[in-house]
């Protein structure tokens, strides 16, 4: 398997190049948010899928994880 490195805001595969891109605890770490998911949309063929998810360290994220938690039986 092929590997990458490259810079998440600048990309140097073409456009319209995958159907799914994968933004995992990535953007709270990246200084241009917009820029990275922007540049991921780019990398999408047409009906392609974006998934991004990041860590929110508020009061309210919290209580929803720990609400979740419970409604699932984790906690």
């Amino acid at each position: 398997c092929p590997t990458l490195r490259a810079d998440v805001a600048d990309c140097p595969l073409g456009g319209a190049s995958f159907d799914f891109v994968l933004l995992h605890d990535v953007l709270e770490h990246v200084d241009d948010p917009r820029r990275v998911v922007a540049e991921a949309a780019r990398l999408l063929r047409p009906g392609g899928e974006l998934y991004a998810s990041t860590v929110d360290r508020g009061l309210l994220a919290t209580l929803q994880v720990v609400w979740l938690g419970e409604g699932l039986g984790l906690i």
